[in-house]
């Protein structure tokens, strides 16, 4: 996942190859893991993610340290799953298991909202955004051509 985010915003690679950003992005994932969402769902969160991550970065990835670039991308993964999936972990579970030493639950929320302003309120991303995000994560060439 940081080497997809690398590839789609090479500016950002001082922030997110570390391992305070692996630790903090891999637990959202395991939270994520063990709210039982399925694999599939998983990475389809991290496709969206991906690309929620890209805009965000522009905006203020050069006011942001490593633990918050580490941070923001972990609630922006909490952002796609609210809108992908049916289903949602309460951001009160996040604060619990990920953001506990970070900030309070209204200051996450408060990040959660700039977050979703940044957007501008829109959290659906263009097929083709999609496609590339998931083959991207996927790995897949081949995934790219045949989604063509």
């Amino acid at each position: 996942f940081p080497s997809v985010l690398i590839e789609a915003t090479p500016a950002a690679e001082p922030k997110v190859a570390n391992d305070d950003f692996y630790k903090v992005v891999l637990q959202g994932v395991r939270l994520m893991h063990l709210c039982s969402f399925e694999y599939s769902d998983v990475v389809l969160v991290l496709a969206y993610a991906t690309v929620y991550f890209q805009t965000t970065f522009e905006a203020i990835g050069h006011m942001m340290s490593e633990i918050e670039a580490a941070h923001v991308c972990t609630l922006l993964i909490y952002l796609a799953h609210s809108f992908v999936l049916d289903e949602t972990c309460p951001l009160r579970c996040w604060r619990r298991y990920i953001f506990r030493k970070y900030c309070t639950l209204k200051v996450l929320d408060a990040a959660l909202f700039r977050l979703f302003d940044l957007r501008g309120f829109h959290l659906r991303v263009s097929s083709e955004q999609e496609r590339d995000a998931l083959a991207a994560l996927l790995s897949s060439p081949r995934l790219q051509k045949s989604m063509d």
